[in-house]
């Protein structure tokens, strides 16, 4: 059984870490690949360009949080708070966002072949720009460019059914109590259904403008360049 909540000394590491100090260690690579996380309080965290590959962060609070450049290849965000996060330019292969909540957050750029949103609530989620085909080798400031005036292809990622009996019990496993009910609730209807590629509505993944674009390259780089200056020293 995975555990549904850190200990208090690992949630105020987490909060010194990437909440309250995090400017003392701005321009260091993260390393949580295959941490355990569930249910950590990362509200507002800064976990720029972290390698995220595989963490379990099942419940957790990230809304708010800063995530740009980040890999979250394979991670489990299932029933996560991720309302009003940045994840500009991330790597979404696979990652498990089943009952998550994203509204209000930022996409724009991200590369999420695989990705799993069955469930989750997307009002507002900006997914412009993202798509399931990309060469990782482009930066994010060229990827964008790329897909002016394009729809977002996002045939890779899965939004509705797709899921069996055991899915949603893995899923519920890293939750405790109301959460996992109100998460098992959410994806129980996607059991036994044909898997959907078709976003929601409340998404936004229309045609954007090269203003729009050049304004999100921007913002990106800016928050990019600490790391691009220690990776110069």
């Amino acid at each position: 059984m995975r555990k549904s909540k850190p200990s208090e000394e690992i949630q105020s590491l987490l909060d010194m870490l990437f909440v309250q100090d995090h400017d003392i260690f701005k321009g260091l690579h993260i390393n949580l690949r295959r941490s355990r996380l569930n249910g950590a309080d990362l509200q507002g965290a800064h976990l720029e360009k972290a390698d995220l590959g595989g963490v379990y962060l099942q419940g957790a609070d990230l809304s708010g949080a800063h995530l740009q450049g980040a890999d979250l290849s394979g991670a489990h965000l299932q029933g996560a708070d991720l309302s009003g996060a940045n994840l500009q330019g991330c790597l979404l292969r696979g990652t498990q966002f089943q009952g998550a909540t994203l509204s209000g957050a930022h996409l724009q750029g991200s590369l999420l072949p695989r990705a799993q949103f069955q469930g989750a609530n997307l009002s507002e989620t900006d997914m412009r720009g993202a798509s399931n085909q990309g060469n990782l080798s482009y930066s994010f400031a060229l990827r964008i460019r790329k897909g002016i005036g394009k729809t977002s292809t996002l045939a890779g990622a899965t939004f509705g059914g797709g899921l069996s009996r055991e899915d949603v019990d893995s899923s519920v496993e890293g939750l405790s109590g109301e959460k996992a009910r109100e998460l098992r609730k959410k994806l129980e209807p996607h059991i036994g259904k044909l898997a959907s590629n078709q976003p929601p509505n409340s998404a936004i993944t229309g045609t954007y403008t090269a203003e729009e674009a050049e304004q999100w390259i921007a913002e990106y780089e800016e928050v990019m360049s600490v790391f691009n200056e220690a990776d110069d020293n």
